[in-house]
């Protein structure tokens, strides 16, 4: 007798399991979330016949992700042949070695310049904010001696058109 109502405790559990689990994939496949797609590879699917242009050099990520990002807002695709940014130093370490070339299709050069120079503007514009701290100087400092590139060094993209 224990092991029936052991057995059907068990499916009864099991059961309850898979209708949670199916009526959970049932709300992500309405909608609700937008499956983010692979920049690069929107890009690529809709290239056939198009001239590419190299429109921007960026020295760090999160330069490249903030202007893909902006790009594809206003609809203008973007691609980056290789966005494998600080691999001497295992991570995301901003260098003027590691650059990145974000090309977009040639009709949408207009419209990337642009957004591109008013990215740039902004940066300008926050560079002139008062200078750091002590100690932000000084770890800028031991990290030059040291041979590694400073964290808050900041590059500014440059225009290629």
């Amino acid at each position: 007798m224990n092991n029936i109502l052991t057995a059907l405790l068990a499916l009864v559990i099991i059961g309850i399991i898979l209708f949670l689990n199916k009526h959970s994939s049932s709300k992500s496949d309405s909608g609700t979330e937008e499956e983010l797609t692979d920049l690069n590879e929107r890009f690529l699917s809709r290239s056939r016949g198009r001239s590419v242009v190299d429109l921007v050099k960026v020295f760090n990520p999160s330069d490249e992700m903030i202007l893909r990002s902006i790009l594809a807002a206003e609809g203008v695709d973007s691609y980056v042949k290789s966005n494998h940014f600080g691999d001497l130093y295992g991570s995301s370490k901003e260098s003027i070695f590691s650059t990145v070339v974000i090309s977009i299709f040639e009709y949408k050069v207009e419209e990337g310049k642009r957004i591109v120079q008013g990215y740039i503007r902004n940066l300008l514009k926050n560079e002139s904010a008062p200078e750091a701290d002590l100690t932000t100087q000084v770890q800028s400092a031991a990290s030059a001696m040291v041979g590694l590139p400073a964290a808050d060094l900041k590059y500014i993209p440059e225009l290629l058109i």
